[in-house]
């Protein structure tokens, strides 16, 4: 009867030790559990794919701008480029001159 006392002695101890480290882990401030670990990284790492995708999409947006640009600056230089000819045309006529296409420059009619 003795061992038995013993072993619940034993028993009674272990059962002690562990209400101890219970209570302990109560009056902590928080305990963080495994998977709250990785449910954090997993939040992180889709913030951080989301982040991704909205600057490729930002990106992609100012480089439709920027193209649409382009092609208003180039229209813009075409049609000037077009006038200052017509004007150039225009200077020679009323100056009777005509280039010369060869020389790059003009002689007069006579």
């Amino acid at each position: 009867m003795r061992a038995n006392a013993g072993e619940h002695d034993r028993a009674a101890y272990i059962e002690d030790l562990i209400l101890i480290a219970e209570d302990e882990l109560r009056e902590t401030d928080y305990v963080v559990h495994p998977s709250d670990i990785e449910e954090s990284w997993d939040h992180l790492a889709r913030a951080q794919v989301n982040a991704a995708i909205a600057h490729v999409e930002a990106v992609r947006e100012q480089t439709v701008a920027i193209r649409e640009q382009t092609e208003v600056i180039e229209r813009a230089i075409r049609e000037q480029t077009a006038a200052i000819r017509e004007q150039t045309a225009a200077i020679y006529r009323t100056r009777n001159v005509v280039p010369s296409a060869a020389a790059g420059t003009s002689s007069y009619e006579r």
